[in-house]
């Protein structure tokens, strides 16, 4: 997972869900596809496709977004 800053369009940090996952799960087949940020808990909350849980994650240093900034 990267983070991208929206005004230049580069890769400002990245995020590896490896060490999160069961060993022997086939990554290339059950793709992480759900990512949900809470500005009010800090937290991004990530799952993917048969994965067996829902995870919470506290990330320090996220870059904040630009008030009104949209993704187009």
């Amino acid at each position: 997972m990267v983070q991208i800053d929206l005004a230049t369009g580069n890769v400002v940090g990245d995020l590896s869900m490896e060490a999160i996952l069961p060993a022997g799960l086939n990554t290339k087949e059950n793709v992480l596809n759900g990512i949900a940020y809470r500005p009010d808990e800090g937290a991004l909350y990530v799952t993917g496709k048969n994965w067996p849980s829902l995870f919470k994650l506290q990330v320090s240093d996220l870059q904040k977004a630009r008030k009104g900034a949209r993704f187009q």
